[in-house]
């Protein structure tokens, strides 16, 4: 008699307008019953938004306890969404926050649904303010797409490493030209590791750089996962023609290491530091760092080392 989502009311029923079945184990299926339903889950809906300005807590402790029922079932029923919308709890960058706490500290709520993305990006999200939820969990996603479908006063925005690239500050033009040389310079030495260069101004100003790997990767990733499954899938993926996409390492121009970088005339030097700054950037940004890695910036240290031990010996 009770609705699907009401796993958490247990009711005793004195009735003699239902009828039972031949075994008397269960109600017969007809009309009054589905009725009975229909006013029970009434009832019960009034009782959880009454429970609300009534025992906040206990309200509260029936979210804390079932919030992973409550979110499949809010996906499935607009009335109950509309109960729990305010208190639904979602993982981010700042702990566990409610729906409406996200929106009460920023105006638009940003979430990752692949948790990959929101390792890399977590830290850089909350540098510029952002709170940035984590809804690679159950339910999040399909959520948050519903909850942004059917509520067009909530602006809500997925976010990737590239997306939030987008959102730093780029540098002025009569900048660009003093970038210039600087910029081709590094450019030649980014070209061997497959990645574009950015400069832009972000927070926290004591970050150099940061890498952005493209969405371009993560169908490779795919194709390799499949392979090793021996799925028929990954022969038809690898023959759809796709567009090379470079990863991008993006410099901040706030940063006094980036700064001073632009007086460095020998291009040794200048790319051994590149090279450790790339590699810092992908340990930043929680990517796989892979024995190739290692080595460009274990070189690139032992460069560095030599140069300053030859300076000191001629002072």
């Amino acid at each position: 008699m009770l609705p699907n989502w009401a796993f958490f009311v247990r009711m005793l029923v004195n009735t003699d307008e239902l009828s039972a079945t031949a075994s008397r184990e269960s109600l017969m299926k007809n009309d009054l019953l589905r009725q009975t339903r229909k006013e029970i889950a009434a009832v019960l809906k009034t009782y959880l938004q009454q429970l609300k300005k009534i025992d906040f807590d206990i309200y509260l402790q029936i979210i804390r306890t079932h919030y992973l029922h409550l979110k499949a079932f809010a996906l499935e029923d607009a009335d109950f969404l509309k109960i729990f919308l305010a208190d639904i709890p979602f993982e981010t960058n700042r702990g566990q926050r409610s729906f409406q706490n996200i929106l009460d500290h920023q105006q638009q709520v940003y979430y990752c649904s692949d948790f990959e993305d929101f390792k890399q990006i977590d830290r850089m999200a909350d540098t510029q303010g952002m709170i940035l939820v984590n809804a690679s969990y159950t339910f999040d996603t399909e959520l948050l797409r519903k909850i942004k479908q059917r509520y067009s006063e909530y602006i809500i925005t997925e976010m990737s490493p590239s997306q939030l690239l987008g959102t730093f500050k780029s540098i002025h033009a009569d900048e660009q030209i003093q970038f210039l040389s600087f910029k081709e310079a590094v450019q030649k030495i980014l070209d061997d590791h497959n990645c574009i260069l950015e400069i832009r101004r972000f927070k926290p100003i004591d970050t150099p750089a940061i890498f952005t790997k493209m969405d371009q990767d993560n169908v490779q990733n795919t194709i390799s996962q499949l392979k090793e499954n021996a799925n028929p899938f990954a022969r038809v993926l690898k023959s759809v023609p796709q567009k090379k996409v470079q990863n991008t390492l993006c410099l901040n121009a706030d940063n006094s290491l980036v700064i001073s970088l632009m007086d460095i005339k020998d291009a040794y030097m200048l790319r051994s530091i590149i090279e450790v700054l790339y590699v810092q950037a992908l340990i930043l940004g929680k990517y796989t760092v892979q024995e190739r890695e290692m080595k460009i910036l274990n070189d690139a240290l032992k460069n560095l080392i030599v140069m300053g031990l030859d300076n000191f010996v001629n002072l």
